[in-house]
């Protein structure tokens, strides 16, 4: 009787010890390896620099949109692909006139390709100038906004985290509205890569992904 006691002992102990094993190996795992992914970076030092004065000619955007499942839109810098001052730029391009005494802007083509169709495929389409204030944050030329405010922010994608800046503005004007932006130094074009504001029935959120020919 004492020797199955015995036997029966000496098996809940190592039930309990491959428990414990166990139980050490899983917090080990979360603590080397799932709270590290976790845990958010600390925020960098303030440092926004205008992607826009970074822009080269050629590079090019594609922009997808809730409002608009299935179609994109495609943005490319025009040459010579840098900011124009209004004295060193021409009077006209495109819609835009006056542009002598106009503010600083970053000039690009814009695209639509065929519904389903992506910028690769955006050859032959109808293209036009499309015009970006330096001082909008990338906002299109034609809308009057004001900034509300400014963050750096770490936002998570999947498992990882990209350091953005937050921008609030606000447009005002016939249409008042506010926008959310997420601007990223490294993004083409406009450093743009979220775009959202408040429409009715709840948010049009709008992605602006790299592409490699807008042409």
């Amino acid at each position: 009787m004492a020797a199955a006691s015995t036997s029966s002992s000496g098996i809940t102990e190592r039930v309990v010890l491959l428990f414990l094993v166990a139980a050490s190996l899983v917090l080990g795992w979360i603590r080397f390896h799932v709270m590290p992914a976790e845990r958010v970076p600390e925020v960098l030092a303030f440092d926004l620099r205008n992607p826009m004065l970074d822009a080269e000619s050629d590079e090019c955007v594609q922009i997808e949109s809730t409002s608009t499942p299935g179609s994109v839109i495609c943005l490319r810098v025009q040459e010579p692909g840098v900011v124009l001052r209004p004295r060193n730029g021409p009077t006209q391009l495109g819609i835009y006139r006056g542009l002598r005494r106009a503010r600083p802007y970053l000039a690009t083509v814009r695209r639509s390709p065929p519904p389903g169709k992506s910028c690769a495929d955006a050859a032959g389409s109808h293209e036009e100038i499309e015009l970006f204030d330096l001082n909008a944050y990338g906002m299109p030329y034609n809308l009057d906004v004001t900034l509300d405010q400014v963050r750096p922010l770490w936002v998570k994608q999947g498992s990882r985290y990209q350091f953005v800046y937050e921008v609030q503005l606000t447009q005002y004007g016939m249409v008042g509205r506010t926008w959310q932006l997420s601007i990223k130094h490294s993004a083409p074009v406009t450093g743009i890569v979220r775009r959202e504001h408040a429409v009715q029935g709840g948010t049009d959120t709008t992605l602006f992904l790299p592409a490699e020919d807008c042409r």
